[in-house]
């Protein structure tokens, strides 16, 4: 597949985009966690779950669910 210099650069755009997206969508999600105050979330949590919202919508591939045994 040849890729032009125009396709590239809408790919990249869209790319951007999309992370942008996700980053504010991992914000929300931590500020509406923690707005009433009834859940408090360590640094390691946050992160985690940031880093699982940001996989998933960045992804161009469906998620696998894991769930964590320990």
């Amino acid at each position: 597949m040849i890729v032009s210099g125009m396709q590239a650069r809408a790919l990249v755009d869209a790319r951007t985009l999309i992370v942008e997206g996700a980053v504010k969508i991992s914000q929300d999600a931590i500020a509406q966690l923690t707005a009433d105050h009834t859940m408090e979330l360590t640094d390691e949590q946050k992160v985690k779950i940031v880093t699982n919202l940001l996989t998933v919508t960045c992804s161009d591939t469906d998620a696998t669910p894991t769930v964590a045994l320990s």
